[in-house]
């Protein structure tokens, strides 16, 4: 049995300035740590493995610099570690990202499950779980925060607005996992040591995925428009009309508002 966890290197956004006139992020002297909730993913996949006697390997795509982040996988207790790197892919849209870990796992070869945060805290997309498992054709099981495993199937709790439902599906499988009940681990110092110092994080180019980057550009989907610092006001509007009057002035008023966004 082989596990697959996909993990994000990102910035704090507490940490991250907007540039008032250009409207670009300053990232500049900011260092890249383990997305939070992929630290429940990574737990979630090391219990497994303590469990069932199997071998985790970590997934990621981003700079040279997100070498730190799969490190401290390492240091967790992962086996091994993979960042796929390009300059081309700096910039990347869930979409891309789902496209570029599926042909990495693929690349891996023989998997069981593919385990993730369910979220990144940067952008909040909810997206490239659902589409690895697209793009692998796999059974999505999402915002998951209990695991078992047996006779060759995967049991599962899903969780959605305070209730619970067990689900169950064969595998391979793709997890999306959500604060649970698995607290993520605290490498040792030793760990920590022999993660830095003994174990290699193997990197991946466009090449070693049999990728072009007129390709990459073709998944790309999303297009941002504009970024800008989001100014909470409160107002209050109040319409003494009949119903149908109101709801017409109603939802004018919110394409206005809609419109200044």
């Amino acid at each position: 049995m082989g596990i697959v966890v996909c993990v994000k290197a990102v910035y704090d956004p507490e940490e991250v300035r907007v540039h008032k006139r250009t409207m670009t992020l300053l990232i500049e002297g900011l260092h890249l740590k383990l997305n939070p909730l992929d630290k429940y993913a990574v737990e979630a996949a090391l219990k497994l493995k303590e469990k069932w006697k199997t071998s985790v390997t970590a997934l990621s795509i981003g700079p040279e610099e997100a070498e730190d982040v799969l490190r401290r996988t390492l240091a967790m207790g992962v086996n091994k570690a993979y960042l796929v790197t390009d300059e081309s892919i700096k910039d990347h849209d869930p979409f891309l990202t789902a496209y570029l870990l599926s042909k990495a796992i693929k690349k891996l070869g023989d998997f069981d499950l593919v385990v993730c945060g369910e979220k990144s805290i940067d952008w909040e997309n909810r997206q490239v779980g659902p589409q690895i498992a697209a793009f692998l054709q796999i059974p999505l099981l999402h915002r998951v925060d209990n695991i078992e495993l047996g006779n060759g199937k995967v049991r599962v709790r899903e969780v959605f607005d305070g209730e619970a439902l067990w689900v169950e599906s064969p595998l391979p499988a793709a997890i999306t996992i959500i604060k649970g009940g698995n607290k993520p681990r605290f490498p040792s110092p030793w760990n920590i040591s022999k993660a830095y110092r003994k174990m290699r994080v193997e990197k991946w180019g466009l090449k070693d995925l049999g990728l072009s980057r007129e390709e990459l550009k073709a998944k790309t989907v999303t297009k941002v428009r504009r970024q800008f610092i989001f100014e909470r006001k409160r107002e209050t509007k109040l319409m003494v009309e009949e119903a149908e009057a109101a709801s017409d002035k109603l939802i004018s008023h919110l394409n206005k508002l809609l419109e200044e966004i």
